[in-house]
């Protein structure tokens, strides 16, 4: 029977000295299934904050911009719209678009906002006298109004809430799978300091589970809203430390049960 379990893994892997030991010895694989299930449920609190985002953006902004908009008619590659002067669009103070299918403006960098619509093209400012150029030309001929453009939000609403947390979860595993290859050299070199006879594969193995602090920490910093001064720095610092603390683990001998624990 097996002393340790892969669901205590993210407990033990603050304190336990033998469990440290015994994944070092009797583990197998290199972690990438532990990361996996970790950076699941650790991935949560950045898909709440930026749904929480998402959901306020559309309850207390978008019916602000929607407002702003006039009917836009498409036909021939060509814009037109009822109004006869410029129409501005602006977050408070801000101005955002300046839709002019009349002709008064030529240019973006005749307006204050980043973008121009004009009767033939969008024009995008991008910085360093650089501007996009997106051709009516392109779209069919239709009518985008207010309750269209209130429909096309929330289908895209609809569409990409499906793909945000399995994009943020696996983005997460794939750069915790990334940091255990590098750590994973750390440990090797660690123990050859300490003429251990462990392998890379080990040394990733345990670099995996000894990331398993600073995941949980920085998944409680997004849930609390909290950011800490060169939090990167103190992450490096603590992951290295738990590196060298599993490695140091791997001196002494074997006791106890010998079962093999897979991560």
């Amino acid at each position: 029977m097996q002393p340790f379990s892969l669901w205590r893994g993210p407990w033990l892997a603050w304190f336990n000295k033998p469990f440290y030991q015994y994944l070092g010895r009797h583990g197998r694989g290199l972690g990438f299934v532990y990361l996996l299930g970790l950076t699941a449920l650790c991935s949560l609190p950045s898909y709440w904050f930026i749904q929480t985002a998402v959901d306020r953006f559309y309850d207390e902004q978008l019916d602000g911009y929607l407002r702003q908009v006039p009917t836009l008619h498409f036909r021939d590659g060509a814009l037109s719209m009822e109004r006869a002067e410029p129409v501005e669009i602006r977050d408070g103070d801000l101005l955002l678009v300046v839709i002019d299918p009349q002709g008064h403006y030529q240019s973006v960098d005749e307006v204050d906002a980043p973008v121009l619509v004009t009767r033939h093209e969008l024009i995008m400012r991008k910085g360093q006298g650089r501007t996009e150029h997106m051709a009516f030309s392109q779209f069919p001929d239709m009518v985008v109004d207010q309750p269209m453009l209130r429909r096309l939000f929330d289908e895209v609403r609809r569409i990409a809430g499906k793909f945000v947390y399995p994009i943020i979860w696996l983005t997460d595993w794939g750069y915790r799978t990334f940091q255990a290859l590098m750590l994973g050299a750390f440990a090797l070199l660690l123990a050859r300091r300490r003429n251990l006879a462990i392998t890379y594969g080990t040394g990733i193995r345990l670099a995996a589970v000894a990331l398993t602090p600073a995941i949980v920490l920085q998944a409680l910093l997004v849930w609390l809203n909290l950011t800490l001064p060169a939090a990167w720095l103190l992450f490096l610092a603590l992951e290295l430390g738990y590196v060298y603390f599993a490695v140091a683990q791997q001196t002494g001998d074997d006791e106890g049960p010998t079962d093999t624990l897979v991560v």
